[in-house]
């Protein structure tokens, strides 16, 4: 397809679905047959909140706790360290 300067945009759709095997070999065979084959679209209606949402967004937060409980756990080990030493340091002088 070969776009031309004045041409507006297109839209351009492409049916795709998904079908079990044996269904697709009796679809094929009866377009084969010259039969009549007609297909009905099934759009099953979507949840307001879908279940991995809610499953990814607990991972999220889960996530930020534990990176939040680690960074403290890890700055309060560096500030004990810290004062360990200086109470060493301290008694030396």
């Amino acid at each position: 397809m070969v776009c031309q300067g004045n041409e507006t945009d297109l839209v351009i759709g492409i049916p795709a679905i998904m079908l079990p095997q044996d269904a697709g070999k009796s679809l094929i065979d009866n377009i084969m047959n010259k039969s009549r084959v007609s297909v009905q679209l099934y759009s099953p209606r979507r949840p307001v909140v879908d279940v991995a949402e809610v499953f990814l967004w607990l991972m999220a937060v889960v996530t930020i706790l534990c990176a939040s409980y680690w960074s403290a756990w890890s700055a309060r080990e560096a500030a004990i360290q810290q004062d360990k030493l200086l109470k060493v340091n301290s008694w030396c002088t």
